[in-house]
């Protein structure tokens, strides 16, 4: 993630979140396995999220679509 995160520096936020920390967030995205990944645009969350681990080229093909 933190490879993602320079990448799309100044066109996407990309933030690893401790949900055992933060139970509101899990909650309000229905986080109830980890890995989650969600994305988030506008403040809403843009299609499902991606459940266990997923390959660089997943998150960046998803990054890209949303950033159209």
């Amino acid at each position: 993630m933190e490879g993602l995160a320079k990448e799309y520096s100044g066109r996407a936020v990309v933030l690893k979140v401790d949900f055992d920390t933060e139970e509101e967030i899990a909650e309000r995205y229905g986080v109830q396995g980890l890995p989650t990944v969600v994305f988030i645009k506008d403040g809403k969350m843009q299609g499902s999220a991606m459940l266990g681990v997923g390959t660089r080229e997943d998150y960046k093909s998803r990054l890209d679509s949303l950033l159209k």
